[in-house]
């Protein structure tokens, strides 16, 4: 399959919880070209979560499923852990909470 086009977006969109659908939303958001912002009230699982979503982005682009022109680190680097709520959601177009 061919990869698609994205368009880089200056907005930013805020995850809220980064368990299992906190995850999967932000793999949507940031593969869509958003800058994301991050906060869960764990950090061990801020950390397995990011982890998990890195080796997906990876594991999309090595096979054939990537964003033209938008590598896996670059959509990685738009992802930004924020260390409160109040940091996380400031300036965001849209926040997404998943307790």
């Amino acid at each position: 399959m061919a990869s698609q086009d994205v368009e880089l977006k200056d907005d930013k969109v805020s995850i809220i919880g980064c368990g299992y659908f906190g995850s999967s939303w932000l793999m949507l958001y940031v593969r869509g070209g958003y800058r994301v912002s991050v906060y869960d009230v764990s950090s061990d699982n801020m950390r397995a979560s990011l982890a998990q979503i890195r080796t997906e982005l990876y594991h999309l682009e090595e096979n054939g499923h990537g964003k033209e022109g938008f590598t896996a680190e670059q959509q990685f680097e738009r992802i930004t852990i924020c260390s409160s709520v109040e940091e996380c959601v400031r300036n965001s177009i849209l926040v997404q909470a998943s307790p």
